[in-house]
């Protein structure tokens, strides 16, 4: 995000501010991002750009010196005054822009007061510099009061605002700009994908616009639509009905919906359902129409009424309902279809409920209303079976129980309708009520399960217990009567459940599960996992919960160890894992020192380095100072003893164990401790942990440690064996470097060595041709003329070599560059022989800018299309295309041709150095041009290759990498 906010800051702008700013005040600037890179910057000090930023240690102080000031700018400071450790005065003010900080404007290089000119040249002679020079550049410093300075602070401060402000005005018309296109192409996609048939008509129902629902619903494509009136497509019976609608439209504003039908391509007539509305466009008032093709609702509602005929014999004898019943969109409901069982179901006839619910909600039983009423709806939400059991209050009746059960569908309108069943099921529920009276008599049951079970009231209060609760709670059950379930629940649980409780009682849910703490008649802490259900009377009264309790406290302790176990196997991961791109010893011992405490839930650890026959305590992380930068000889300390017997030590009373150097820890905390080698072959060091009390770590804590010992070898290694990479690679560098240097060599004597005899016979080959012409016969002159054509060709040979040689040792700069301009200036110039040989040339490159090397580039594309036109000039319509398309991750530059083309089995051969396909007598050339091409593209990532026909043409490609363009951000 901060790149994006800096790419759109007016440094043109800027600039010209700082430069107008350093001009008036004297103050030099810069701009800088919050990586130190610099945007802009104004009139440097040069005792800054030629002394303090050149040399190695001065400007390691100038490095400090931003790091400080930009973290000052970090922690939200207006601006900051630092004195920088050269002796200069540097002021940061931060740029935020949106509200986010995407740079700091520095300024400064002055004093405050005189300068101590002897500070300055004893720093001139320290640092090495030209004491004359030098002190001329301090000299250059200006002295600035401070009352003088904060003026241009507040200026800078402004300048930084005003910046911030013209940022975020580009920022909100960029942004505006794209939400317009945006909205557009979205409501185009809208207008173009629509399901329903749109249209746009003049007022004398011409078709103006339309898209491809529409059309398809009349048979016909776009084009042939448009040529149609509304008229057109509309039957001669529909004329009334049209009037009707077409003078509501006027008075209104819009009209529909109705429905009607249009004629097919075929002449079969389609329903439809339309309606639609007035709109103007530049004072010209359109009819924008909405379509909606309804021939399957059609047959539909035909198949409707027959099955309706078909079901109405058949349910005629059956008592129960069958019914269809259906949650309308506007959310009131209606049973469209019902069988003669409604009567005694509901007491109503089926016509009484076709549109209306009203006569069937109104016999439902007052307490269950709200409950049927959400059942149906959660249903029509979640498409769920419905099922239910409710009353019935029919008058002159008794109570009736009834089930319903029913299967729903989403109907395209939007409206919910369920098939399904209603039966009276009062006889089974009275049964059910004489089960759930005699089940209070289950006691015998309950004494012999094998888990805890109680009954228990609204208050918690006990009413029962069973003998297995009574040994979980360590109390007997005349102890629990006179007490409540929250008497003996660990006071942090106490209120866990108590909601699901309350809806239990309720009748809300029908069972509650939990897992909680309880306190033993002896104070000792378990756990229960409980499981509660309510009872209720025959007329819904609750009775009383019954709870189940298993003790699940040997279950929670495993769960907790391996929790522990899990999280210190955690830490250990992320240890090894720092451990394996550490790239110091320091950043090893940083790592090493922290995890070993938390591994272990120590109070101290240490890492030891081996030091010939000494223990170096080199870092530690304790509560207390240890033994730091100390060391003490391998066999005075526990720490050697471990890297000399190569084994891992714990010792759990330090007094206690005559290996031990007591008198080094009387000082310290240390109780007991624990200490691993670093690699067990030949230690290189050791890691100690340390507790304040007498502990004895697990066997799984010591492998933990020895583990993490382990990592840190291996860590350690690979920082020995990455310096010695380093090492060997400034060796290869320095060799590499000499390599090139006689190669420079070998060029140089090449240019002039080679080139000076082929002057030498091309010129003397000219004499004797200019002199003796005359005088030679056809024969001579010939072979006058191959020692002359001989001598060009090497000529262009070495001026070819020495061309690829200089390009493989050239300096490669990746840049920005618009790759359209470089084809251009190519094709222009090789225009004359593009126009002779009648070329066609196609250049389907937009004008993008592409992260490559200038001069690779150049080499390549003009080889590619010399080439093009050298083995295509020839044809009788010779014709190049050249094309460029990317992706996220490349771009393909092409160059096509219908030339000679070439064998594919020498798709590789052909750019190497000095392969040629072609005779030279045919095709002139030296063959290194492909071989430059494809040394042009390697040094920028990329790659080349080629598809051929022979007697076809050939195709070359160019793929470079955008990588490039994150190396040179990066740079």
């Amino acid at each position: 995000m901060k790149s994006n906010i800096i790419n759109l800051l007016d440094f043109e702008r800027i600039n010209h501010l700082l430069e107008g700013f350093n001009k008036t005040t004297g103050f030099v600037t810069a701009i800088l991002d919050l990586d130190g890179n610099v945007l802009s910057r104004s009139g440097w000090r040069s005792v800054c750009t030629d002394f303090h930023r050149v040399n190695k240690k001065t400007a390691k102080r100038c490095t400090v010196s931003d790091t400080v000031l930009a973290n000052k700018m970090a922690s939200g400071e207006n601006y900051h005054f630092y004195k920088c450790l050269n002796g200069l005065v540097d002021v940061a003010v931060p740029l935020i822009i949106n509200g986010e900080h995407v740079a700091n404007l520095f300024s400064g290089q002055f004093f405050f007061e005189k300068p101590d000119l002897g500070k300055f040249k004893k720093q001139a002679e320290e640092h090495g510099f030209d004491i004359e020079q030098y002190m001329k550049a301090i000299a250059e410093v200006p002295v600035f009061s401070e009352d003088r300075v904060m003026p241009a602070m507040d200026f800078l401060l402004n300048m930084t605002a005003m910046i911030a402000e013209m940022t975020m005005q580009r920022m909100e018309q960029i942004q505006l700009n794209k939400a317009i296109q945006e909205s557009e192409k979205y409501n185009r996609t809208l207008f173009e994908e629509s399901a329903s048939g749109l249209a746009l008509t003049s007022m004398d129902g011409k078709l103006i616009d339309i898209n491809s629902a529409f059309a398809s619903i009349i048979g016909r494509s776009i084009d042939e639509t448009k040529k149609l009136s509304y008229w057109d497509i509309t039957p001669v019976k529909y004329q009334e009905m049209e009037q009707k609608q077409l003078e509501t439209l006027n008075k209104t504003g819009k009209y529909g919906p109705y429905e009607k039908e249009y004629i097919h391509r075929d002449g079969h007539l389609v329903p439809v359902k339309l309606q639609g509305l007035i709109i103007e466009r530049k004072n010209e008032k359109f009819i924008w129409s909405t379509v909606e093709d309804i021939s399957e609702r059609k047959i539909a509602e035909a198949k409707n009424r027959e099955k309706d005929l078909q079901f109405r014999k058949l349910s005629a004898n059956v008592p129960d309902l069958i019914y269809q019943f259906t949650r309308k969109p506007d959310g009131s409901y209606c049973v469209p279809v019902s069988s003669d069982g409604i009567r005694n179901i509901f007491g109503c006839s089926p016509e009484d409920v076709l549109e209306d619910f009203t006569p069937i909600g109104n016999v439902i039983h007052p307490d269950d209303v709200q409950r049927v009423i959400a059942d149906i709806e959660y249903s029509a939400k979640h498409l769920t079976y419905f099922t239910c059991e409710f009353r019935v209050k029919i008058p002159g009746r008794a109570v009736q129980w009834i089930f319903s059960r029913s299967n729903p569908e989403k109907l395209p309108d939007g409206s919910i309708t369920w098939y399904g069943f209603n039966a009276d099921i009062t006889q089974r529920k009275e049964f059910e009520d004489a089960l759930r009276e005699s089940e209070g008599k289950f006691r015998k049951i309950y004494e012999e399960g094998p888990y805890g079970m109680v009954l228990v009231n609204s208050d918690y209060k006990f009413i029962m217990t069973n003998r297995t609760f009574c040994e979980i709670t360590g109390y007997s059950e005349s102890e629990l009567m006179e007490l409540t379930f929250r008497d003996i629940t660990y006071s942090e649980d106490r209120n866990l459940g108590l909601d699901s409780i309350r809806k239990l009682i309720n009748g809300e849910i029908p069972v509650f599960k939990s897992e909680k703490r309880y306190v033993r008649k002896d104070g000792t802490i378990i756990w229960g996992a409980i499981t509660v259900a309510a009872n209720f009377d025959k007329e819904g009264k609750f009775l009383y919960n019954l709870a189940i309790v298993e003790d699940i406290t040997g279950r929670k302790q495993a769960e907790e160890k391996i929790n522990n176990l899990n999280e210190r196997l955690q830490l250990l991961v992320e240890a090894i894992q720092e451990l394996s791109v550490s790239a110091s010893i320091e950043s090893i011992m940083a790592t090493v020192r922290t995890s070993a405490r938390k591994l272990l839930n120590a109070d101290g650890s240490t890492f030891i380095l081996r030091e010939g026959d000494n223990c170096y305590y080199a870092d530690e992380d304790t509560i207390k100072p240890l033994w730091k930068g100390q060391r003490f000889p391998l066999t005075d300390c526990i720490s050697g003893w471990a890297m000399l017997n190569k084994e891992s030590v714990v010792i759990e009373d330090i007094y206690n164990d005559k290996r031990v150097p007591t008198e080094t820890y009387k000082s310290t905390y240390v109780k007991s401790m624990a200490v691993a080698p670093i690699r067990i072959s030949n230690p290189l060091g050791a890691i100690g942990a340390y507790w304040s009390s007498h502990y004895l770590p697990s066997e799984m804590e010591v492998k933990l440690l020895n583990t993490l010992a382990d990592a840190a070898a291996k860590a350690v290694e690979n920082v020995q064996l990455i310096d010695n990479l380093e090492r060997i690679i400034s060796e290869r560098t320095s060799q590499l470097q000499a390599a090139n240097k006689e190669l420079e060599t070998f060029t140089y004597s090449v240019s002039h060595d080679l080139k000076a005899p082929l002057r030498g016979i091309d010129g003397y080959s000219k004499l004797l041709a200019d002199l003796y012409g005359n005088k030679l016969n056809e024969e001579a002159m010939h072979f006058i003329a191959t020692i002359r054509s001989s001598t060009l060709q090497m000529n262009q040979l070495i001026e070819d070599l020495l061309q690829y040689s200089r390009l493989e040792r050239s300096n490669m700069q990746i840049k920005p560059l618009k790759i359209r301009s470089v084809i251009d200036a190519i094709l222009k110039m090789n225009e004359e022989e593009i126009t002779s040989s009648q070329f066609r040339v196609s250049v389907e490159v937009p004008d993008v800018k592409m992260s490559v090397d200038n001069n690779g580039i150049q080499i390549a594309l003009r080889n590619l299309i010399e080439n093009a036109i050298k083995f295509t000039k020839k044809k009788t319509n010779p014709q190049i295309v050249i094309k460029l398309v990317e992706d996220r991750e490349q771009w393909i530059i092409s160059v096509a041709d219908n030339g000679i083309g070439f064998d594919m089995k020498y798709k590789e051969r052909i750019f190497e150095i000095f392969q040629r396909l072609q005779r030279a007598e045919d095709f002139p050339g030296t063959g290194i041009g492909l071989a430059m091409v494809a040394k042009s593209v390697q040094r920028m990532n990329g790659k080349v290759y080629a598809d051929s026909i022979p007697g076809e043409g050939s195709t070359f490609y160019l793929e470079i990498p955008k990588s490039n363009q994150l190396w040179n951000e990066n740079l």
